[in-house]
């Protein structure tokens, strides 16, 4: 975690390079960000990724990051969390 004082007295915090390392440990390095991560509407058509991905370390990895500083992607990280017994991909 990289903390920053300013000037003003205000504290900046930052986990840009433990995000970066997770993307690339995740290959996701040149995935495209968004605006909105997610939808509220959920798909029940998805294909199996189980043995793709090592997803419940990826949700564990994501859940920390999101309760230290990166509060704006609790909803996603939440929703994948709620699916870690059977993860998939959409169609």
């Amino acid at each position: 975690m990289r903390i920053k004082c300013q000037s003003d007295g205000s504290i900046f915090e930052s986990q840009k390079a433990y995000t970066n390392k997770i993307l690339k440990k995740f290959n996701l390095a040149e995935a495209k960000g968004v605006s909105t991560p997610a939808s509220r509407k959920e798909s029940h058509n998805h294909k199996d990724v189980s043995g793709m991905v090592p997803y419940l370390e990826a949700v564990g990895i994501l859940m920390y990051l999101a309760a230290a500083t990166r509060p704006e992607i609790a909803f996603t990280v939440n929703s994948a969390a709620r699916v870690m017994d059977r993860p998939a991909e959409k169609d």
